[in-house]
């Protein structure tokens, strides 16, 4: 994350851990004597203190020390590191704790205030066949699956960036991102993507954003996806190239702010820089709904946005087929206050009172530790539902949550702030009954399908999902609908409307 306008760029994207690794990085920036270098080295399996924490390494490099060469080796079974070939100033090292996968982390701190200035983690193995092991849960196969194609031959002078803040697999962003990519890149368009956090397995596909400035030239196209506070927003407008922004839409600060003050902040900041979305070439949103949201906020023509679902299809990616069904409730979306866990769980109690066989599956990253505390303590002390009935997943592979998909009841969501809501449209892909709270994105995305409702009574709510269930009728009805409106949204889904973005500069055409 850039903290200053001091920064760390890695080269080694991935280490090879055998006799020595080596680590190589550059420091850009001001440097002054107070700032010091840590290698921070955790287990990938236990990332956390003081468990999967094997040690820290502190060094105080001089203001000539701009280029880093880290040297890690292991000794009488415990790791030794040097930098530019000098011992640590000082370290720490968890001793018996020993792991072949690893997350090193480069550190930049001040030693006047502690305040931490840059960070940036890369992934190391024990063998060069672990690490390539550990790349291929990202599919690098780039001809699939097959996405629109391009109704022209692109300029082979010219890049598309696709930037962000953060690139995560199984996020919305980041899916989006890496579908695009994975799109252009299969027209054989020269694509590059940027952002200050990504998954470690991509870390060797997506560059860091400091580095963008210096890569793009007039003849490139920027697309950028805008979903949270981003302090370089500003540098990008200035850039050379033709930019495009597409608007994932802004959490509600107010929806955050007791459980997540960190998550609210940021979306205050990102909600005061929209005016600098004006400053793009060509505005997209990922529904109707955002796009009225930003039209208001910065004040130009809702028609003037254009409308492109945050999913990329390939055709043959959009037959439901059949699902063995059951009681079970599904809730799925990253574990944050405005996705209103709390009240998929008080809805479950009512529902185990009709189905006391039932259990609620809850998959989604813990973005928060305060708000996960604060579903365990609705789970066991408001509510005293029994161990075991609610299942916490976290995150799952793309192969498990369609399992889910398939073996729940209905998909619940209580969500309260959304700018299309995949997981509803996933549902209804997957032929499972939808009951979702229908903020105006949501009910967009149902087009009609699937149940919405408006005020959360609980018991009643409850007893509609055992109704629907119970009618074998009503309930292929139901799904049948959804399955109509998936298929509506999927075939606007296949990738072509992004090519309308990046064209090439036909001939006559004037660049401003």
């Amino acid at each position: 994350m850039a903290k200053s306008s001091l920064h760390v760029v890695i080269s080694s994207r991935g280490v090879v851990f055998g006799d020595e690794g080596v680590i190589r990085a550059s420091i850009h920036g001001v440097w002054t004597p107070d700032i010091r270098v840590i290698l921070d080295i955790y287990s990938l399996d236990h990332p956390v203190h003081p468990e999967g924490h094997l040690g820290w390494w502190r060094f105080a490099p001089t203001d000539s020390s701009s280029e880093l060469d880290f040297r890690l080796s292991r000794q009488s079974g415990s790791i030794h590191v040097r930098l530019n070939g000098i011992e640590p100033a000082d370290s720490w090292i968890n001793t018996g704790l020993s792991s072949t996968r690893l997350a090193i982390q480069v550190v930049l701190r001040s030693n006047a205030t502690n305040a931490l200035l840059w960070e940036e983690q890369v992934p190391a193995f024990a063998t060069a066949e672990e690490l390539a092991s550990f790349r291929a849960t990202f599919n690098r196969n780039w001809a699939s699956p097959q996405y629109a194609l391009a109704p022209y031959v692109f300029d082979a002078s010219s890049t598309v960036h696709l930037v962000a803040p953060d690139i995560f697999q199984r996020d919305a962003v980041g899916n989006l991102a890496l579908d695009v990519f994975r799109m252009l890149r299969q027209n054989g368009i020269s694509t590059r993507l940027f952002a200050v956090n990504a998954d470690l397995p991509i870390n060797d596909l997506v560059e860091p954003r400091v580095s963008l400035a210096g890569q793009v030239s007039p003849s490139d196209h920027i697309i950028y996806f805008f979903s949270t506070a981003d302090a370089l927003l500003m540098e990008l407008t200035e850039l050379p190239a033709r930019k495009t922004v597409y608007f994932h839409g802004v959490t509600d600060p107010k929806k955050l702010r007791v459980f997540d003050p960190e998550l609210a902040a940021a979306a205050t900041k990102a909600l005061a820089t929209l005016n600098l979305l004006k400053r793009f070439d060509a505005l997209i949103a990922n529904s109707r709904a955002s796009a009225a949201i930003l039209a208001d906020a910065i004040k130009v023509p809702l028609e003037q946005i254009a409308i492109v679902p945050p999913v990329l299809m390939s055709p043959e990616g959009r037959d439901a087929g059949e699902r063995p069904g059951g009681v079970d409730l599904l809730c799925v979306g990253q574990l944050a206050p405005h996705k209103k866990i709390e009240d998929v769980l008080r809805l479950f109690a009512e529902y185990t009172q009709m189905v006391p066989q039932a259990r609620c599956h809850i998959v989604g990253r813990r973005r928060n530790p305060a708000y996960f505390d604060y579903l365990r303590w609705v789970e066991k002390d408001e509510l005293g539902l029994p161990d075991g009935q609610v299942i916490w997943h976290g995150s799952v592979p793309d192969d498990e949550l369609r399992r889910l998909y398939g073996s729940s009841g209905a998909l619940v969501s209580m969500s309260e702030d959304e700018g299309f809501c995949l997981p509803v449209f996933e549902a209804m892909g997957a032929g499972l009954p939808v009951l979702a709270h229908g903020v105006a994105a949501v009910r967009e995305t149902l087009g009609g399908a699937g149940l919405a409702f408006g005020a959360k009574r609980f018991g009643h709510l409850a007893r509609a999902v055992v109704s629907l269930l119970e009618d074998d009728e009503r309930q292929k009805a139901l799904v049948e609908r959804q399955y109509r409106r998936y298929a509506e949204l999927g075939a606007q889904m296949t990738g072509a409307q992004f090519f309308n973005f990046v064209q090439p500069d036909w001939p006559g055409t004037i660049r401003d």
